[in-house]
């Protein structure tokens, strides 16, 4: 079980340097457009949304990292694992909401390329943490449900 966890650290590890490689990218194309002057309301809005997503996700990252750390310890269902599941809940939560601030973005570039299925596309990116959000809350409930039948378990003998 270690080696499919130390797997599963390392992709964890490539995830967060992608992350924070688009983070740079995008710092390097806000600096371009503000050397030429192509700032824009919109484009502000989704610059700080991507970067608050980015903490976000990244943030979520360091609960999955303790999730595997405690399945090392043979602790998976314990309180400390409810607790993480619980954190990156609500950090998906939040990105979802943070998420909105794409859309004017999008909407611009819809509206402007005359692509009205990018909304379609857009919105659809921005409902993806919604539903991993739902996901964890049912992962959270299964947890506690193991978490409480181990309980009893532990009393009984």
């Amino acid at each position: 079980m270690h080696i499919r966890t130390t797997l599963l650290k390392i992709i964890l590890g490539l995830i967060a340097l992608f992350i924070l490689f688009l983070g740079v990218t995008l710092a390097f194309g806000l600096h371009h457009s503000i050397q030429v002057q192509q700032m824009f309301p919109e484009k502000i809005i989704c610059a700080v949304s991507l970067y608050l997503a980015a903490l976000f996700a990244l943030g979520i990252l360091l609960f999955i990292y303790r999730l595997l750390k405690l399945i090392d310890q043979s602790q998976p269902f314990s309180t400390a694992a409810l607790t993480n599941v619980q954190r990156i809940r609500v950090l998906t939560l939040l990105m979802f909401v943070d998420l909105w601030g794409v859309l004017p973005f999008v909407y611009r570039l819809a509206d402007t390329g005359d692509a009205p299925g990018l909304m379609v596309i857009g919105l659809g990116i921005v409902a993806v943490p919604f539903v991993v959000a739902v996901f964890v809350s049912t992962i959270e409930k299964l947890l506690r449900s193991a978490i409480a039948l181990k309980h009893e378990h532990d009393l009984t003998v």
